[in-house]
């Protein structure tokens, strides 16, 4: 009986201590993290891109300021409708998974709206402006230099770190027309531009993260992030004021720090070409689509009134409001990789 009630003591001891290690976790052989191996090609590729660009409320959002004697006022921006661009780009790829790539953005679109309310700045009351036309006029480009390096993780799964610079052009126009006499508001022919630009000029850097999955296809998620330093400013002129000869405009510019963040989820499609050469390596054919988000942290400044001046008191002080730039939407395209 002693005997077997030092058996079973033994038996639990050891059970107790075999569960407490397993708690710890199996004991995992760590896999070899990997480079390609030694090539060398060009990859040349380009992407049509459809955005919406978008005004973030960091402050006020943006406005175009227009008055007449007393009745001074403004209209807020809608977001412009979504907008055609296009990406072109090329690559050296060397070594064990090393590359140098080049990229340029481009979006250019103008949207027209028609009947924009009027806001008084003397007393708050929105009256509609039947007349009233504004056109918004976006424009973005962005070009990327940067030194990329791939590592492989497993037989799936790849990683790409980049580092490089950055050079971002953003212009938003505005034009409009008021006619005279409408709501009895506006008392002579007001056409009025707006204009908001920023350039700049900083580092950046990020990580393509890429899964192979099966017959061909790549599921991937990049990131990137950026820091640029640049010139910002602003001008709202206004015509046809006071009796129908008169003018203002108010202007500002300052440099501006303005981070940046990017943002891609999408798949690719591989095809391999076969050449005629049969010294020369097989060339890759890549179709590929996805989502893609960028924004320009308060890239943006504005002429704005909202403190109640009239335009006889203060005919060229506004106040100046900061919103972010941003752009998100669908974008597809083809890339071909092989010896030139």
């Amino acid at each position: 009986m002693l005997k077997l009630k030092k058996t079973m003591a033994a038996l639990l001891a050891l059970g107790s201590c075999s569960v407490f290690a397993g708690t710890m976790g199996p004991t995992c052989l760590a896999g070899n993290v990997t480079v390609p191996c030694e090539n060398k090609g060009w990859e040349v590729g380009g992407q049509a891109l459809y955005l919406q660009p978008i005004y973030s409320m960091a402050g006020s959002s943006p406005m175009a300021v227009f008055g007449d004697n007393d009745n001074f006022g403004y209209t807020r921006y809608p977001q412009p409708s979504w907008a055609w661009g296009f990406m072109v780009d090329g690559a050296y790829h060397w070594g064990m998974g090393k590359d140098i790539t080049l990229s340029w953005y481009h979006v250019n679109h103008a949207t027209v709206l028609a009947n924009q309310p009027f806001q008084d700045a003397l007393n708050g009351a929105p009256k509609p402006v039947l007349n009233m036309n504004l056109s918004l006029h976006p424009e973005w480009d962005a070009a990327n230099a940067e030194f990329g390096r791939r590592i492989d993780l497993d037989q799936q799964s790849n990683l790409r770190f980049f580092a490089g610079v950055q050079y971002a052009r953003i212009v938003n126009q505005s034009n409009g027309y008021i006619a005279k006499g409408d709501n009895q508001v506006i008392s002579n022919n007001t056409y009025l531009k707006v204009n908001s630009n920023f350039n700049g000029f900083g580092p950046r850097g990020g990580l393509d993260l890429n899964y192979d999955l099966p017959y061909g296809f790549t599921a991937y998620a990049k990131g990137a992030g950026g820091l640029l330093v640049g010139s910002a400013g602003f001008t709202n002129d206004r015509l046809g004021l006071l009796g129908g000869a008169g003018f203002s405009a108010n202007t500002g510019s300052r440099t501006m720090l303005v981070p940046e963040l990017e943002g891609k989820l999408g798949f690719q499609y591989h095809h391999q070409m076969t050449t005629w050469v049969k010294q020369q390596s097989p060339s890759e054919l890549t179709l590929d689509a996805g989502w893609m988000w960028v924004n320009y942290f308060e890239a943006q400044m504005f002429g704005t009134n909202e403190s109640g001046r009239s335009a006889s008191i203060a005919p060229n002080r506004v106040d100046v409001s900061q919103t972010s730039f941003a752009l998100q939407g669908l974008y597809f395209g083809l890339n071909w990789l092989g010896n030139m």
